[in-house]
């Protein structure tokens, strides 16, 4: 029967073991300063008046590792380029209330930041930057974007500039981003890859993608956390490795606020391995919950999905769930409405090809 798709109404409990992250390393403590705390000057214009993409990653740029950059409160700085955090480690930014927003797509900005984001600008031109370093701390920041459409229309996707993130973290090690809203990206609102560890964004309010909202492409140890999405053009949270060197192991989503999406709740196609993934205690808002695990090659293993509800009833050929070729799987106390009256009828669930699977205590209603 693994040849074939088939949903399971009720499965005898077996053991299966969660994987919980550990720390590959020390973290910068939780509190709202390290070291010296260096102001923003405010010769720097802080009312979004003037482009200040140089003068910010001039100043940044001189404060030294392990100290705190604290904003004036409540400033608005204009950037038409990326604010950049390259090799950066055991540094805190407050953004204190402050916002820093684009008015253009980048088309006539000065490109800023490493090579790859330079690369073929604007595609990639994100409004902040982590790359490489470790122990980065984002907090206390607004971010927003350029796109005038973004949200769940066929307008908000653009593929000239769909790279442009909010916030990137690229090859970083134990850098959080915490208590921030991103808005009106032309890509992702935040986008973690090159083989990013410890990455933990909580706490965070988003709106109005024009492509993603939190893409994990190549990562270890993430945490998406107490977070609130919306108006995504297209899924969720994307766990996808593009290429087969690409790999995201041991994720947890847990306990974020979902409101309109496009496609996926969570998508997970690609090359490489996606394994160890925790989808826990999420609510989904005015959207069903939509989970695919999909990948090109090889299996993947240890997808735990508990504890999630949704108040959108959900309709479609395929089931909520689909899972492929993934061994060791749990979906434990989940609330999804059905659509009643479909021929075929809605199915909950789908797994191909996938190995010890778990179902118990969901509730799928016909409604």
């Amino acid at each position: 029967m693994q040849d074939r798709f088939r949903r399971i109404s009720v499965t005898l409990f077996v053991g299966i073991s969660l994987i919980i992250p550990t720390a590959c390393s020390k973290v910068l403590p939780t509190g709202d300063t390290v070291g010296s705390v260096y102001p923003v000057p405010t010769s720097i214009d802080t009312t979004g008046t003037a482009d200040v993409s140089a003068a910010l990653n001039a100043f940044i740029r001189s404060v030294p590792d392990g100290n705190t950059i604290v904003f004036p409160r409540n400033a608005r700085y204009r950037i038409e380029s990326t604010i950049s955090l390259v090799d950066r480690n055991n540094l805190i930014v407050n953004g204190n209330g402050a916002t820093f927003f684009a008015t253009t797509d980048g088309s006539g900005a000065t490109p800023m930041g490493p090579g790859d984001i330079q690369w073929r600008w604007p595609r990639h031109r994100d409004q902040v930057a982590v790359w490489n370093g470790s122990n980065v701390v984002l907090r206390n920041l607004t971010v927003k974007g350029a796109n005038p459409n973004g949200g769940t229309q066929e307008s908000s996707f653009v593929a000239a500039f769909e790279a442009q993130a909010g916030v990137e973290f690229h090859g970083s090690v134990n850098s959080r981003l915490e208590n921030c809203t991103i808005s009106d990206t032309y890509g992702d609102f935040v986008y973690i890859a090159h083989n990013a560890d410890g990455t933990v964004v909580r706490n965070c309010t988003m709106i109005r993608s024009g492509r993603q909202g939190i893409t994990v492409a190549d990562g270890i140890n993430t945490t998406l956390d107490h977070n609130n999405l919306s108006y995504i053009a297209r899924s969720a949270f994307d766990l996808e490795t593009y290429v087969g060197e690409w790999s995201v192991i041991n994720t947890r989503i847990t306990n974020n606020t979902v409101g309109p999406t496009r496609l996926d709740i969570v998508a997970s196609k690609g090359e490489g391995d996606v394994s160890d993934v925790l989808y826990a205690y999420n609510h989904h808002v005015n959207v069903p919950m939509q989970i695919k695990n999909s990948g090109f090659v090889g299996r993947r293993h240890d997808w735990s999905i508990i504890g999630n509800t949704s108040d959108h009833t959900f309709g479609s050929p395929h089931g909520s769930i689909r899972m492929f070729q993934t061994d060791h799987i749990l979906v434990k106390d989940n609330y999804q409405p059905l659509q009643s009256g479909r021929s075929p009828q809605q199915l909950a669930t789908e797994f191909y090809r996938c190995t010890d699977v778990v179902e118990t205590n969901n509730q799928f209603p016909f409604m």
